[in-house]
């Protein structure tokens, strides 16, 4: 069986407003990940919450973002 990178949408929201991305990963698991760097290089000040929807019917994964917490 082949496993291949797919493309998962990511949601940042935060009570100041949310952003979304694109990225390519694994699993969502290390969408996560990579979105959290992403997010660290726009220099990203504010807690939220990070979503990653995955496919259709499954529940999307989610995760905290405190840009204070050591990466």
């Amino acid at each position: 069986m082949s496993v291949r990178e797919s493309i998962l949408f990511c949601r940042f929201t935060s009570p100041w407003g949310s952003r979304t991305a694109r990225v390519r990963a694994w699993d969502e698991r290390e969408a996560v990940e990579v979105f959290r760097e992403e997010l660290a290089e726009e220099d990203l000040r504010e807690n939220g919450t990070i979503e990653i929807l995955g496919p259709a019917g499954h529940q999307p994964l989610r995760a905290p973002f405190d840009p204070h917490a050591a990466t």
